[in-house]
């Protein structure tokens, strides 16, 4: 058979896909578990969240100020005439992301660190450097047991009242939704007489605290010194994973799928909707360690333990 003949030709009947858009990410779960409930998509019911920013490098320049380069695309021509007449130098480090502006005074520094600046009608803020005592802090608690915030609310700000004055207490909850998990937020004004643990007990439960700058703590072990990803106790998963999907061809019937077909589908579909293009043959990891549990290869191996 000619190539022509062979790529043209349809696959066996099995998993389908009829959309080979859905093949640019071949990890994404044929089930639709964790959609909902996982941490990308939760948010803060916090009404008064104080501006935080990313995490800033140290300074030793006096009365300095980061801008977020990442999150904000100002020109810098335009920093330049916006602060031409306050600041005596800056400095700059693109592959961290951040732009220091270092202020003439102690007052402008203190007028740019609370309030923000506008470009593009956008509020713009500048964080302090790292180290440097903020006003306010917003702190997430980690692995509270799930009660109703009347229950949980006073409970966390007697918990956290000797480390400063707490403004406000919010649960993180399930977007769009009013579902409660183990992550509260703190709005509190730190005193700085004694430090904010990284670990408190609260409810008979450890509960982590982290917030901007905070110390390297762990998720997983909850001991200081390393982060969750890093933590020397975490096992590998007993199982392996059987929700990913991968391209199989059916080579005892010289069926192929057609690859230039799946590269123009987006332009031949503009211009000829009714020419259809072949349909791609998915087989999960579940089928293939059902209809082949020997003949897994060790590449196959690798993948399942990681």
């Amino acid at each position: 058979m000619s190539y022509a003949q062979v790529a043209s030709t349809q696959p066996s009947q099995s998993t389908m896909i009829d959309n080979p858009q859905q093949l640019l990410n071949p990890t994404v779960p044929l089930n639709t578990s964790f959609s909902l409930f996982n941490w990308k998509n939760t948010s803060s019911s916090l009404k008064n969240r104080p501006f935080m920013g990313r995490s800033t490098p140290l300074s030793a320049s006096p009365n300095s100020l980061f801008l977020d380069t990442r999150s904000h695309k100002v020109p810098d021509q335009f920093l330049v005439d916006k602060f031409k007449n306050e600041l005596i130098g800056v400095a700059f480090n693109p592959n961290l992301g951040f732009l220091e502006l270092v202020f003439a005074s102690k007052e402008i520094f203190e007028k740019y660190l609370d309030e923000p600046f506008e470009y593009n009608s956008k509020s713009i803020y500048l964080s302090p450097p790292k180290g440097h005592p903020r006003k306010k802090l917003v702190l997430h608690l980690h692995g509270l047991p799930i009660l109703g915030k009347e229950t949980l609310s006073p409970i966390i700000s007697s918990a956290l009242s000797e480390f400063g004055n707490i403004i406000e207490v919010a649960p993180v909850v399930i977007s769009g939704t009013n579902l409660l998990t183990p992550k509260w937020d703190v709005v509190i004004e730190p005193n700085y007489k004694k430090n904010i643990p990284t670990c408190l007990t609260i409810l008979d439960s450890t509960v982590v605290l982290t917030w901007v700058n905070s110390p390297k703590v762990c998720l997983h072990c909850k001991e200081d010194g390393h982060l969750h990803s890093e933590c020397p106790k975490r096992s590998l998963p007993r199982h392996p994973i059987t929700n990913l999907a991968t391209i199989t061809l059916d080579t005892s019937t010289n069926n192929f799928p057609n690859l230039s077909n799946i590269a123009n589908h987006k332009s031949s579909s503009s211009t000829n909707n009714s020419k259809s293009i072949p349909k791609i043959q998915i087989t999960s990891l579940d089928s293939m360690k059902k209809n082949h549990p020997t003949q897994q290869s060790s590449t196959d191996l690798n993948l399942l333990q990681c």
